[in-house]
């Protein structure tokens, strides 16, 4: 369970601040809507708010690093209290890592370099 939370912290803040997070935000706040509602309500504001951190950081990747811990750490209490979270995991993981290229000989807990998309 660990890894599974760990690798799909990396996954999360990884589409962060790219093109992909409009497609991965629903996906991880429908996750947390399965369990206490106003406990939810406060993750959804802070996938938000490391959204935009990380799309507002001098260094989106410093960004990321300093918030895999945290997600690592709400995914892994869903996981034991959702029976339904690994497939949500695993699918994100699989369409976070399909949609990026490879960073070959990287940490898993270091998400990979993305830059950040502007909208004109």
């Amino acid at each position: 369970m660990t890894a599974l939370a760990e690798a799909g912290a990396v996954a999360l803040v990884t589409a962060m601040g790219t093109e992909l997070w409009p497609q991965v935000r629903p996906s991880v706040a429908e996750l947390f809507r399965h369990g206490n509602r106003d406990r939810a309500t406060a993750i959804e504001a802070h996938l938000d708010d490391t959204a935009a951190r990380v799309r507002g950081a001098a260094d989106p990747d410093d960004a990321r690093r300093e918030l895999v811990g945290f997600w690592i750490l709400e995914l892994a209490e869903r996981l034991r209290r959702d029976p339904a979270a690994p497939d949500v995991l695993v699918h994100l993981v699989r369409c976070v890592g399909s949609a990026l290229p490879d960073e070959p000989g990287g940490d898993p807990r270091r998400p990979a370099r993305q830059r950040n998309e502007t909208t004109a």
